[in-house]
Parts: C-alpha cells; sequence; structure tokens
C-alpha cells in the first residue's frame, strides 16, 4: 500500500468526521429534536444540521468504499469479490464493528436522510436524533479502522 495514498484517504475521511463533531456540538442544545424545534430553526441551526446530515452520509459513503478496504490491505485480508455483507462479518471478526446490524442501520438512516418531509417535521426529527446517535457510532466505528490502518 502506498503510503501515500493510505494518508490521503485518512485526510478526507478525518474532514468529514471533525465536520460532524463540530455540528453534533454546536446542535447539543437542540437534542432531543422535536418536530416544533425543526419548524423553529435558525437560519444558522438549519445550516448546521445540514452540515452534520453531509457530512454523516459522506463519512458513511467514504468509510464503505474506501476506508473498509484500506483496512483489509493493510490487515493483508482478501476483500476483492466480497460483498459489502461479507466484510462486515470479516470486520465483526476483528472487532471493528460490535454487530452488522449497526452499519446496516447506519446505512439504511444514510438512504432516508436522501429524501426530505417538510410536510412531515416529525419525520424529519426521528431522522436527525438518529442521525446524532449513530453519527457517534459511525465514528466509533471509523477510530477503530484509522487506528488498525496507522500502524501499520
Amino acid at each position: 500500500m502506498n503510503k501515500l495514498i493510505k494518508n490521503e484517504i485518512i485526510k478526507i475521511a478525518d474532514i468529514h468526521k471533525q465536520r460532524i463533531i463540530y455540528a453534533r456540538e454546536k446542535l447539543s442544545n437542540l437534542i432531543p429534536f422535536t418536530a416544533e424545534k425543526i419548524q423553529n430553526l435558525s437560519e444558522e441551526e438549519f445550516l448546521i444540521i445540514e452540515l452534520m446530515v453531509n457530512r454523516f452520509s459522506k463519512l458513511q459513503d467514504y468509510i464503505g468504499s474506501k476506508v473498509i478496504d484500506l483496512f483489509f490491505e493493510v490487515a493483508n485480508e482478501n476483500y476483492k469479490n466480497l460483498t459489502m455483507l461479507d466484510k462486515l462479518h470479516k470486520l465483526e471478526k476483528f472487532n471493528i464493528i460490535e454487530n452488522k446490524d449497526i452499519w446496516l442501520e447506519i446505512r439504511e438512516l444514510r438512504n432516508n436522510l436522501a429524501h426530505e418531509y417538510p410536510e412531515h417535521p416529525e419525520l424529519t426529527a426521528l431522522f436527525l436524533n438518529q442521525t446524532y446517535y449513530f453519527s457517534q457510532e459511525l465514528i466509533k466505528i471509523y477510530y477503530k479502522l484509522q487506528e488498525y490502518i496507522m500502524r501499520e
């Protein structure tokens, strides 16, 4: 593995992670989100939510498309023809994820976030609360992957 490529992949993931952490800190006073809070967001709060949602989706995609494969490459594991489900099972064995269902829930949430629900603020609140919670889980997964990748 080219060290330059490895560092570049980690650098990009770190940017997404840092933006999520920033947004989580700025939004902590709104947790838990409610339909009423959603309907009364300031422009700044709305933009911070957009940041969290966008970076959550980007980090999830990036981990799934780049970081996990980098992990397997560094671990000298065969991954080229594996399905994502097979990769998740391997990640469980490496104790990177506790349970594949966490990743699947994160992926489902990411898909739900691609849609907007302006007529259903209670649904928006539900997805934002899940994003706030699962962003922490996503970062934990990333930290474990990063730790293994960078020590090699």
